[in-house]
């Protein structure tokens, strides 16, 4: 054997000797073959073991307007749900509205999911896909029972009409006579709410002697769903009266205490909310409802951040003076700064890696801080597309990449 070829032979059995991680966390991505929901499971079964310990899995979207996010998210929950025994979904929407989707998807009412999408009252989830995902739950439900079914909840101080006629009945059918309490009923939106509203800050204090007079009744099933109304009021009151950014803190906090409240010692469950709620990093300087959900539950709490290379999504257009209509928008590749521009490096067009399972000679790209793209309900153009540079495995256990996407489509079209 000749020196150059000894060389060679020497440089190739120690390349074979290094750990099969350190060549890239690509050889850790599990390919997604399909985002169809109704798809058989049989092909997720490697992905299992990614939630084997998780009691509350956060599903994320970097967008609220892409139509794979919704599909990635129902296909995920189908596998949770039977797969994991999950049995609630909690949906960044308001508790009322919730009431309203869960309802139909116990099986109440006409087949036609159209009234529970409205209902839920953001433009954001008025989806096609969404509806899908209602559509299904129904069947699902309809072929167990009732200890073994799935229900919907909201985690959203808002859109509290519902809540407020049925605080305003039990109050008149008690004759509980509470000084401000009608003013207080009065500020609170039945729609969308805003930073700094007025009267809100009356309505703490307001809300707290209400509390207070339901505590001194005898204890029964009414009283008790009086209270637990009257405290995601009392929430929606102590967020809005704050003005950005203290308003996004006191929110997330607020999503996190509605969920723990609302999750029963022995059920697992996901939630479905932007990446920036479900990560377990911050948001505005302060944590967010995926850090808060950490520290009450642990390794228990499973972050999924959820993002696409490009493509389209759909978002309120901004305008001076507020929301504007409904917009389709398109982004290009990601330049070389976004952490998706590593992650458009994965040989699969879709897939899921684990951050947690991956050796440390392939953590690298994950650990140092890198921007990564978070877009609202509203967009412009103009406006920076992405969040804060942090390292992508402080804030997500799990990631979903995409490496294309389309705007979600609108019910009715």
């Amino acid at each position: 054997m000749t020196l150059p070829r000894c060389a060679l032979a020497l440089a190739l059995l120690a390349m074979a000797r290094l750990p099969a991680a350190a060549a890239s966390w690509t050889d850790h991505a599990v390919p997604l073959a399909t985002l169809d929901p109704t798809a058989p499971l049989g092909a997720l079964g490697p992905l299992l073991p990614t939630f084997a310990d998780a009691r509350v899995v956060g599903l994320g979207e970097s967008t609220h307007g892409t139509r794979e996010f919704f599909r990635v998210r129902h296909l995920l929950t189908r596998l949770l749900v039977e797969r994991r025994d999950v049995r609630i979904v909690f949906l960044e929407v308001g508790v009322g509205p919730a009431e309203v989707a869960d309802a139909f998807v116990q099986g109440e009412g006409a087949a036609d999911p159209s009234t529970a999408i409205e209902a839920l009252g953001m433009t954001i989830w008025q989806t096609r896909s969404m509806a899908d995902f209602l559509v299904w739950l129904r069947a699902w439900n309809g072929a167990r029972p009732a200890p073994h079914r799935v229900h919907l909840r909201g985690v959203d101080p808002q859109y509290n009409g519902r809540i407020v006629e049925r605080v305003r009945a039990f109050v008149a059918a008690r004759a509980l006579a509470v000084p401000g309490l009608d003013g207080a009923l009065a500020a609170i939106p039945a729609g969308r709410s805003r930073p700094g509203a007025p009267g809100l800050a009356e309505g703490v204090a307001v809300l707290a002697r209400l509390t207070a007079a339901l505590e001194a009744l005898p204890p029964s099933p009414e009283r008790d769903r009086a209270l637990t109304d009257v405290g995601v009021l009392a929430a929606h009151c102590a967020i809005y009266s704050r003005p950005l950014p203290e308003m996004v803190a006191a929110r997330d906090a607020a999503m996190a205490d509605l969920l723990l409240a609302r999750l029963p010692t022995d059920t697992a469950a996901v939630v479905w909310a932007h990446d920036a709620h479900v990560g377990a990093g911050q948001l505005m300087g302060a944590p967010a409802m995926g850090q808060h959900l950490r520290r009450h539950l642990g390794p228990a709490y499973v972050a999924v951040g959820v993002g696409f290379g490009e493509g389209g999504f759909q978002a309120h257009r901004h305008q001076p003076d507020g929301r504007g209509p409904m917009t389709g928008f398109v982004l290009g590749p990601p330049p070389a700064e976004l952490i998706e521009a590593e992650l458009n490096t994965a040989p699969h067009d879709a897939f899921l890696l684990d951050l947690r399972a991956l050796p440390a000679a392939a953590r690298a790209p994950f650990e140092a801080p890198r921007p990564r793209r978070s877009l609202g309900a509203t967009y412009d153009p103009s406006w920076e597309h992405s969040a804060p540079p942090v390292p992508l495995a402080g804030s997500f256990d799990v990631v979903v990449h995409l490496k294309k996407v389309e705007r979600a489509h609108p019910l009715g079209r």
